[in-house]
């Protein structure tokens, strides 16, 4: 199944978003797959809280409002061509340490139009400002850019709703409560 997206991302032009690493079911890395978005089998899933500058091109406005994000992973020896999106400032840590440009959204565009995008951030769709590391929309910013390069158009939301979608011809909201049919 990730050989035949791939194939779609390369062959059709297709656009992926994918939110952090997919497997096989042995568990093993499909490199096919990953190498949509520049991981390399040298490239170094690095773990660490670190603050990310945002670099936003102007296909991520959304994202671009957002100066900088919190991750607790990101990326190294990513392919030559990917666009990091957000990334690291390579400085000193703690206590000795060093924190290096690691990237946490990424994309590689594809000759054939396709591109794939990848975030492996925090997926918070509802704020919590009383959180240690608070998330200030990530993943909302980048959902809507996506869904705006791809021509999906946003359904908004009410005041208590988290997300809408329109699921075989019925609108339904997510709530902290659960699905609701409109």
């Amino acid at each position: 199944v990730l050989r035949k997206i791939a194939s779609w991302v390369r062959e059709k032009g297709g656009r992926l978003l994918a939110v952090d690493r997919c497997r096989d079911l042995e568990l093993e890395p499909v490199w096919e797959f990953d190498s949509l978005f520049g991981i390399t089998p040298d490239s170094e899933d690095a773990w660490g809280h670190t603050g990310q500058s945002v670099n936003a091109s102007a296909d991520f406005p959304c994202i671009g409002a957002i100066k900088s994000i919190h991750a607790e992973h990101g990326w190294l020896g990513l392919a030559e061509g990917v666009e990091k999106i957000a990334c690291a400032v390579e400085r000193p840590g703690q206590s000795g340490t060093v924190i290096y440009p690691v990237s946490s959204l990424f994309r590689l565009k594809h000759g054939s139009g396709g591109e794939g995008i990848f975030y492996c951030g925090p997926l918070v769709l509802k704020r919590d400002p009383q959180a240690l590391f608070a998330d200030g929309g990530t993943f909302s910013a980048l959902l809507s850019d996506v869904c705006a390069m791809s021509g999906v158009q946003p359904y908004g939301t009410q005041a208590d709703e988290i997300a809408r979608a329109r699921i075989d011809g019925r609108l339904y909201a997510l709530k902290d409560d659960g699905i609701h049919e409109l």
